[in-house]
């Protein structure tokens, strides 16, 4: 299929629509995302590094059963079973509803009666009331992801990227920490209000104990999966908070921000995607089905990824101290984070394909060995004396580690044996190698020849952007599934 046809998938378009939302968010936070470690210094700004964690666990607080909803509305839809849609939607959303608070209540008592610093204790006050609003959000996000809904989503995200940006801006340079946690709290509530004036509340409050309990044994699986891939993700905030301290975490702060921005894309795609093969998961064992859902997105995710890596590495020396000065030592690990998300972003790909098969209980056996080396590698790099550096070293080493984990795991499972799996895979190694050699020859030879370092890195960010560009042109004429992404054609 050519890129002209793929413009007309709806899958295709729906990406667009729904990337860009997400993309405006990022765009729109780049101000916010300068303004909030410059204003906060590094020791404020590794304390909201590390609040931001609560947030992204809090979506493991229903067990898995919103997973599985998410995951199985669209397979009953397909079928017309109206009332079981009905069933489980009423059920998840009363069933997480109610763990929510009881999770929030917990955080009020921590907040009440441990004795943390006053910043600390008024974050998780904050969080506590965020979380009743974050499962309504999330509630209406899931029920529109499983009806493949993401113009409505997209507008949302829209509406959420212009309140959070309104807000936190006088409340930032009036408050410091403070305002950054009331904006987030404030954008929270607004959002919901919108959700909920828009007809956003899917659900009535109908328990059914028998369809939850399938739900979560459906879902609990891919949650274990999703919490283990999200232990590894920011486990490295965690080791550094204990072993280095705030300040140093403010430091890598600057990794996780980038991180987050590169990740946008492939995550993007990963939810699209997730519907379409919930649909087809009845032709789940077919050849036509392993190439949509897995080895096209594979081959096309490696080959997109260096054009945003590749200029992020390059620029990032010459912005860093025109920017945020006080945050130098954050370079180099950001730079070793932005080449790990290459693999990071691959990882995202197989689990549509895994969650179809159902085989969510077993590739999570394997995960936790992931975590146990991401731990043990940045601990002791650490201890020997690289610092933040060692946590990027050990993280991104964790993202090659997990992504060749799960390709190995669904290439068994799949028992491949073709010669058309082996040429796939051997599109799938080329990008790598290539974007590493390209970055080390200009990294090693443009800023002796030019020497105003935002000159070099704009000429270096150019040269690689057109030499890798070559290189995909090329390989599209070999690697059949390449062609999906041949914009120039």
């Amino acid at each position: 299929m050519g890129s002209g046809d793929s413009a007309k998938t709806p899958m295709f378009n729906s990406m667009v629509v729904y990337a860009s939302s997400r993309y405006f968010r990022q765009v729109s936070g780049v101000l916010l995302a300068v303004l909030r470690p410059k204003l906060l210094g590094p020791t404020f700004y590794g304390l909201w590094t590390l609040f931001k964690v609560i947030p992204r666990y809090s979506r493991f607080i229903p067990l898995g059963a919103r997973d599985a909803l998410r995951f199985y509305l669209p397979y009953h839809r397909e079928r017309r079973e109206d009332d079981r849609v009905q069933t489980i939607t009423n059920t998840v959303f009363a069933a997480t509803g109610f763990l929510h608070i009881v999770v929030a209540v917990v955080l009020l008592m921590v907040c009440l009666l441990w004795g943390f610093a006053k910043e600390a204790r008024f974050g998780l006050l904050c969080m506590a009331l965020y979380l009743p609003l974050e499962f309504y959000i999330r509630h209406v996000n899931s029920i529109l992801r499983s009806e493949a809904k993401f113009g409505l989503i997209a507008r949302y995200n829209y509406f959420e990227s212009i309140v959070i940006f309104v807000l936190t801006i006088p409340l930032l340079y009036w408050l410091r920490i403070y305002g950054v946690f009331i904006a987030v709290l404030g954008t929270r509530i607004i959002l919901a209000l919108q959700m909920f004036r828009q007809g956003g509340l899917r659900a009535q409050l109908s328990f059914d104990l028998k369809t939850y309990i399938e739900m979560v044994r459906k879902g609990f699986p891919i949650m274990m999966s999703d919490f283990c891939v999200d232990l590894i993700m920011t486990s490295d905030r965690i080791i550094i908070a204990v072993l280095l301290g705030q300040t140093s975490l403010g430091y890598y702060g600057i990794a996780i921000m980038l991180l987050a921005i590169l990740i946008q894309l492939p995550g993007t795609a990963r939810e699209i995607m997730e519907p379409q093969v919930m649909r087809d998961m009845d032709q789940r064992s077919s050849e036509s089905f392993v190439d949509e859902y897995l080895l096209k997105p594979l081959v096309n995710t490696a080959y997109l990824m260096p054009f945003m890596i590749g200029p992020v590495c390059l620029m990032l020396p010459a912005i860093m101290p025109l920017v945020l000065p006080k945050f130098l030592p954050g370079i180099v690990p950001t730079q070793v984070i932005a080449v790990g998300v290459y693999f990071l972003a691959l990882s995202f790909v197989p689990r549509p394909v895994i969650v179809a098969n159902g085989w969510q209980a077993s590739v999570a056996r394997y995960l936790p060995i992931v975590l146990v080396v991401n731990v043990g590698v940045s601990v002791a790099l650490i201890k020997m004396g690289y610092g933040i550096f060692g946590a990027a070293l050990g993280s991104s080493f964790s993202f090659a580690l997990l992504f060749f984990t799960l390709l190995i795991f669904v290439a068994i499972k799949l028992s491949v044996h073709s010669s058309n799996w082996w040429r796939h895979m051997f599109a799938l190694v080329l990008p790598f190698p290539v974007m590493c050699i390209v970055l080390f020859c200009l990294s090693g030879t443009i800023p002796n020849l030019i020497a105003n370092n935002l000159v070099s890195a704009l000429v270096q960010s150019v040269l690689f952007v057109c030499i890798m560009a070559g290189f995909h042109l090329i390989s599209s004429r070999y690697f059949g599934l390449l062609k999906y992404l041949a914009l120039w054609r």
